[in-house]
């Protein structure tokens, strides 16, 4: 059988795989498929365990704070409320739909997708529904804003009594649900139970689906540059259609908002009047003087070295594609796929402010309020996120010949 590799578009032969064994493109290191079966069942469990644990987690208190007699609680579903409040209508727009909105929606096209492959269902819908689910997976942030609710009862608890509500241990065992999930989701796997790969026939000129991975030879695309691909129905064509444009465009817009995202506060605290302007790096060493040298250490990577990382990263791909330069391609591929996995986790900062402003909402005597580098900061890891997903790996691999390349078959490496 005859596969493409969805990074470089090497064509290549695919055996039969021992179990507990994968193949690995011979030329970027690309995971090409691995052996047994999708766990459907494990995961449509994980998933239902997930929705249930989803309303507790979301609409029961996480985290109160007892202050001078008077009391606070955090609540996932309202705590967007406290940014809205204060003016921050975007902030809170965002918050919001990252912690409440894009999760549920996620889990029930997950749930409706499993459930119609464990019944043996293949109904016409099933291919757009399962490429919508994935395109969601990661703008819901469970398992991120957990880390938020342990950097803001780090920080709370140094101000007032904090103590962890029953929406709180909900919402520990919600994300370890959600944890489940992604440690038994085998894209590849759910996709071939969605509609198998066919082998192709003629290597020269096809390639990948960037959504599915599935094979378009150049018959089925009819001599057009894009088509309608038969498993996820997107459109698709031998490379995303304006990929360099938009991201270049992307990663422009985010380096300049990282300078104030950095020097600007992020949040400031009142204290009998007193205020205390907080930049990420003075929260970073809030923490670290507190003892919780961990979380000041994740917080750091997350907030300060990662979106560093995505902006130089892909400004490096971006201009060696410029320059048609084929070195360190496999580095700079994985690179990309470095970047596109840890994006999201940013947003530590963002959710632990949006916590914070409810929790010490006191008067006078304590209050929490955002400052604009919080939206800097927030529109920064979008952005970048959003470029993470316009770049096409494959740009890169067009500066080596990518014709005479793609015309011979190869072996992937079996581990």
């Amino acid at each position: 059988m005859i596969i493409l590799c969805p990074d470089c578009g090497s064509a290549q032969t695919l055996p039969a795989l021992a179990p507990m064994h994968r193949a690995i493109c011979h030329r970027c290191g690309a995971e090409l498929a691995r052996s047994g079966q999708a766990r459907v069942q494990a995961m449509l469990a994980a998933t239902a365990t997930a929705l249930l644990l989803y309303f507790p987690a979301t609409f029961l208190p996480v985290l109160i704070v007892e202050y001078n007699g008077q009391m606070r609680e955090n609540i996932i579903a309202t705590g967007a409320g406290a940014l809205w409040g204060q003016g921050y209508w975007t902030l809170a727009t965002g918050v919001f739909l990252l912690t409440v909105v894009m999760p549920l929606v996620w889990l029930i096209l997950l749930f409706v997708v499993l459930f119609a492959l464990e019944s043996g269902r293949h109904p016409s819908w099933l291919g757009p529904l399962m490429r919508l689910c994935q395109s969601c997976r990661p703008w819901a942030m469970p398992e991120i804003m957990l880390l938020g609710g342990f950097v803001a009862y780090s920080r709370a608890g140094a101000m007032a009594t904090t103590s962890i509500g029953t929406g709180g241990w909900s919402y520990l065992f919600y994300a370890a649900a959600v944890l489940a999930i992604d440690l038994l989701h085998d894209r590849h796997a759910l996709w071939e139970r969605v509609m198998p790969t066919p082998s192709i026939m003629q290597p020269l000129g096809a390639f990948a689906c960037h959504v599915c991975r599935y094979p378009i030879e150049p018959a089925s695309a009819e001599g057009a540059r894009r088509c309608a691909c038969p498993r996820c129905r997107v459109t698709t064509g031998a490379r995303k259609e304006g990929a360099f444009n938009q991201t270049a465009a992307l990663v422009i817009t985010a380096a300049i908002l990282y300078i104030p995202a950095n020097l600007l506060p992020v949040m400031t605290v009142l204290n009998f009047g007193e205020r205390t302007p907080n930049t990420i790096l003075s929260g970073i060493g809030e923490l670290w003087d507190q003892g919780v040298w961990p979380l000041a250490i994740i917080v750091f990577i997350a907030s300060l070295a990662v979106p560093l990382l995505k902006l130089l990263g892909l400004s490096w791909c971006l201009a060696m594609i410029v320059r048609r330069s084929g070195s360190q391609l496999v580095a700079r591929t994985r690179l990309v796929r470095l970047i596109s996995f840890i994006g999201r986790w940013s947003n530590i900062d963002v959710f632990t402010i949006s916590i914070l402003c409810v929790l010490a909402d006191f008067g006078n005597l304590e209050q929490v309020e955002v400052d604009p580098g919080a939206v800097c900061f927030a529109a920064v890891v979008i952005l970048t996120m959003i470029a993470s997903h316009c770049f096409d790996i494959r740009m890169m691999w067009d500066c080596i010949d990518p014709g005479a390349e793609s015309a011979r078959v190869h072996d992937p490496l079996v581990l």
